[in-house]
């Protein structure tokens, strides 16, 4: 501080309520924002020096606390109480420093309160946290860029003395959200953006689940993922072909990079670590492909791979993680497919060994919970322990919080949190939660038009949803909503066979509850005649066919009553002989 400055503190200290530092200056230059970031900036060079035996031992630093205590003091008479928090707890953090160290110093009617209640002097981080609030929040309105800066850098001072504290996650999510406002302003947005959306994914997930702090941290993530310029992956890479493939469903760009991958695997030239890298990213096309066209090989090469790349330890820590993430994921479509209780358990041994908390907050994390959630979703099942579908729906909600809008697994990540929910609702009977489910799946399944494999799939669960909620309610406008939900999925022109083929029998199936008996006629002619021996495909191996047709009821045979429910004998048989046929073409 200057001379003149220091001169006008001693006198405020000697006499606090008749020289009260700042009690004569004009509101707005209190208020100025200038005025602001130097009277911080001169507590920045002190942020490890705020404790009563350091201050008590040098006069100086005793000057430049009370000085910015009298500042916020000061801001906090000429503000809206609804804009002062952050200066009142700054006043009250640097006065209770004071007055451990002289007492008579502090201002009315402060002095007569803490005579009254003597205070407890906090950390050295929690001042500086309250002192880059108090800075970094007025700045970031009034785009005052200086302010920005030097109220981020405040909290990141403070995060570094808040390691192990109970403060640690608050600190660290608000320097998260000043690392996001700095990107905001052009200040090193490539690095700030990241950095700063990683500090807030450390922070939530450090919070238990129902923490109300977490729900507010989880909320504010969620917003500003929205504003979040979306990361274009390199074209060629797989990243690129994965997110092409999640919008549109083109099975032959899958295969493509099936085949572009395998060559670079078997390149001479490849490095081990790189090769081991591409065999976990072809393990999961290979099981992509499985989920589309259910050959069974595909999901136990898959499994093979992700097991090679564990055992061979060339992956990093955070890749290890998300190998077994997936490795568990691959086990639980064979235990979906197979129904062996073993591929169950082996899942979520898999799933859990992903689960590492010192990996919070990578990209990834939101991944490997949401395959954790569908584990344990499926254990419910089984189980019907609600335990496990909380902590699914726990994770879930981090992971759609924590996914950025444009990232081509969110909406598989939704539409899995609406399937707890909706279980959840239903195992509890919770209306609220299957509302949520209901909101959650149209949001996901947008216009009919939208017709990319996840569009397709949360149309088909809605359908469903309503069907049950229209039966069960007695509510004719939730199923006839649902028969045309499930009839847009069924005629849709992609390649996602079996979600079509499933919706054509929900179709058809709800058609008839209604009474509309030529709309389920159409529904499974449909199913029979188009889609039906597209799914057992010839391609297919004989195991995967029978897998296949086990998924689904006997189309043939219930397609057989409508007919005879319309007065259509002859029609009947030509169903049965459909079924009979493909049957046939298996056993050929």
């Amino acid at each position: 501080m200057s001379p003149e400055l220091r001169a006008v503190i001693q006198r405020a200290m000697a006499s606090p309520d008749e020289e009260r530092a700042w009690a004569f200056d004009a509101p707005e230059t209190v208020l100025a924002g200038r005025t602001h970031y130097n009277v911080a900036h001169h507590l920045f060079g002190l942020a490890d020096r705020l404790t009563p035996e350091q201050v008590a031992a040098d006069e100086k630093l005793l000057e430049v606390v009370y000085m910015v205590a009298g500042y916020h003091l000061a801001r906090c008479q000429h503000l809206p109480e609804e804009r002062a928090d952050w200066d009142h707890h700054t006043t009250v953090f640097l006065f209770a420093l004071v007055h451990a160290v002289r007492p008579g110093a502090v201002p009315q009617p402060l002095r007569e309160s803490f005579a009254a209640h003597p205070p407890q002097v906090v950390a050295a981080h929690e001042i500086v946290h309250a002192v880059g609030n108090a800075l970094f929040l007025p700045s970031v309105p009034a785009r005052f860029k200086e302010g920005v800066t030097l109220g981020a850098a405040l909290i990141g001072r403070a995060r570094e003395g808040a390691r192990g504290t109970k403060s640690e996650p608050h600190i660290t999510f608000n320097y998260g959200t000043a690392m996001v406002s700095m990107a905001d302003f052009g200040i090193d947005p490539e690095e700030a953006w990241p950095a700063g959306l990683h500090f807030m994914r450390e922070a939530a997930a450090a919070l238990p689940p129902g923490d109300p702090k977490r729900e507010e941290m989880l909320a504010l993530l969620l917003r500003t993922q929205a504003k979040m310029p979306p990361v274009v992956p390199p074209e060629g890479g797989v990243a690129a072909q994965m997110s092409h493939y999640m919008r549109v469903g083109d099975l032959d760009r899958l295969d493509m990079s099936l085949k572009g991958l395998q060559a670079t695997i078997q390149a001479p030239g490849t490095d081990e670590a790189e090769r081991s890298r591409r065999r976990f990213e072809l393990a999961q096309l290979l099981r992509i492909r499985f989920e589309m066209r259910g050959e069974l090989a595909d999901l136990d090469a898959s499994i093979t791979e992700l097991g090679a790349v564990l055992a061979d330890g060339r992956l990093t820590k955070d890749e290890r993680a998300s190998a077994y993430s997936f490795l568990g994921l691959a086990q639980l479509d064979r235990y979906a497919a197979l129904g062996q209780l073993g591929d169950l358990d082996a899942a979520t041994e898999a799933v859990r060994r992903s689960h590492d908390p010192e990996l919070a907050a990578s990209p990834a994390h939101a991944q490997r919970l949401t395959n954790l959630a569908a584990v344990l979703t499926a254990r419910f099942y089984i189980h019907q322990d609600q335990t496990g579908l909380d902590e699914a729906v726990d994770h879930l909600t981090y992971a759609v919080a924590a996914t950025p809008p444009w990232q081509h697994d969110r909406p598989v990540m939704m539409i899995k949190l609406a399937l707890a929910l909706w279980e959840r609702g239903k195992h509890a009977q919770g209306d609220a939660d299957i509302e949520a489910a209901e909101a959650i799946l149209r949001q996901v399944a947008g216009d009919p038009g939208e017709l990319g494999p996840n569009q397709q799939l949360a149309r088909m669960h809605l359908g469903q949803l309503l069907m049950i909620r229209g039966r069960d309610r007695g509510d004719v406008t939730d199923v006839v909503e649902a028969v045309e939900h499930h009839r847009i999925t069924a005629l849709s022109p992609t390649q996602d066979v079996r979600t079509r083929l499933h919706c054509a029998a929900l179709w058809g199936a709800t058609s008839m509850r209604l009474g509309a008996v030529d709309e389920a006629r159409t529904a499974f002619r449909c199913a029979l005649t188009e889609l039906l021996p597209k799914l057992t495909a010839r391609a297919l191996s004989r195991k995967s066919q029978e897998v296949r047709l086990s998924e689904l009821p006997a189309l043939a045979n219930v397609a057989a009553a409508v007919e005879i429910a319309a007065g259509r004998p002859r029609e009947a048989l030509v169903r049965l002989e459909q079924g009979r046929g493909v049957l046939l073409a298996q056993a050929l």
